[in-house]
């Protein structure tokens, strides 16, 4: 068994942000011993770097919440987290599309500046089609 203090120390939880996210629920499987004392498992590692892989994708805290639920709802709760994590996929896939939209728009900027750094004035770029085209007209359909 492991304290919180010991817990912090193999993961990059703080303490703090542990008994946090105990008093908010998504530390289901802490147990606490007759004084109040958070004890962790060598399994509860796991769920910890489930929390923290969620946390790095943008999981809220009622979204991390909910999957612990699953979790500790064992084998009837797999079907459930399966779907979970296939829909938390798409969710992922589109927030990538739009980085890489965002990312198209930077080197658009960069190419922009390279030029005009390049001839000393942004009038270079006059009678151009400016991002506003790139941005608007690109991502908008008629329908």
């Amino acid at each position: 068994m492991y304290t919180v203090g010991e817990i912090a120390k193999m993961t990059d939880f703080s303490e703090h942000t542990l008994r946090y996210y105990d008093r908010l629920g998504l530390l289901p499987f802490v147990t606490k011993d007759q004084h109040g004392v958070r004890h962790f498992s060598e399994s509860d590692l796991d769920l910890l770097a489930t929390i923290r892989f969620m946390k790095d994708t943008g999981a809220t805290t009622k979204e991390i919440k909910a999957v612990m639920t699953m979790i500790m709802g064992g084998d009837q709760t797999l079907k459930q987290r399966l779907d979970y994590y296939k829909n938390y996929r798409e969710k992922m896939r589109a927030m990538v599309a739009d980085l890489e939209a965002n990312l198209e728009k930077i080197d658009w900027k960069i190419d922009y500046y390279q030029k005009a750094v390049a001839a000393g004035t942004e009038k270079i770029h006059d009678g151009e089609e400016g991002l506003y085209a790139l941005y608007y007209r690109k991502e908008k359909t008629v329908e």
